[in-house]
Formats: structure tokens, sequence, C-alpha cells
């Protein structure tokens, strides 16, 4: 997950991910994936939503504070 990625985070400034809406992982929270990009200084600029499937794609950015 993104825990490990720290160094990552600070050298990238986009970021695409892919959400499950679907209960398959264990553990699994997209309130923490949030949790973890916004205290990095990330932004959702876009979200890409797939009819008939159970994930989606967002697009963030990273803010300068």
């Amino acid at each position: 997950m993104l825990l490990g990625s720290k160094k990552t985070l600070s050298n990238i400034n986009y970021l695409i991910i892919e959400i499950q809406k679907h209960k398959m992982y264990k553990n699994y929270s997209i309130e923490k994936i949030e949790s973890i990009l916004k205290k990095n200084n990330f932004v959702l600029i876009k979200t890409f939503k797939f009819p008939l499937m159970f994930f989606e794609d967002r697009v963030y950015k990273k803010i300068n504070k």
C-alpha cells in the first residue's frame, strides 16, 4: 500500500490510483488511502468511473504548501 512509499510520494507531482469499491481485500480502506495522500499534499483532480465495474481510477496532484 502507500505506507511504504513516503520517499516516492515526496518525489512525484501526479499520481493515478485504482480505487476498489468492492469488499474483496482484507483491511482495504479508501479513507486510509485518502488520509495518506492528504498528509502528503495530494488533492483529487479527476475521477474516472467505469460503468458496470467495481473500481474507479482517481488522479491526484501534489500541491505546494
